[in-house]
């Protein structure tokens, strides 16, 4: 999807169960995953707001650039046991951004 020009843009909203994410959890979880993606958490001033608007946590929006509009919303697996929502969101991602 890089390399087709498309972008990623990752939310860390929630910290397991200890509530909102903070600056000390996104670090750790940017290093963890070794993630080649923009990751940001939530404005303090919101602090679930990501996951409040997705509803569940294991969510892609794909949003049409410069309209903002969002053309494809897929909710994945929060069990962790099935595929992930960007699993079910690439082949939709790629045909958007064509050949």
């Amino acid at each position: 999807m890089l390399d087709a020009g498309g972008k990623v843009l990752e939310i860390l909203s929630e910290n397991n169960s200890r509530g909102p994410a903070t600056k000390t959890d996104l670090d750790a979880w940017i290093e963890a995953y070794d993630l080649n993606v923009s990751t940001m958490i939530d404005a303090p001033s919101d602090p679930t707001g990501a996951i409040k608007a997705a509803k569940v946590r294991e969510t892609v929006f794909i949003v049409a650039m410069p309209s903002m509009k969002i053309v494809y919303v897929v909710h994945g697996d929060t069990s962790g046991q099935m595929a992930s929502s960007i699993g079910a969101a690439v082949t939709k991602i790629v045909a958007l951004l064509g050949p």
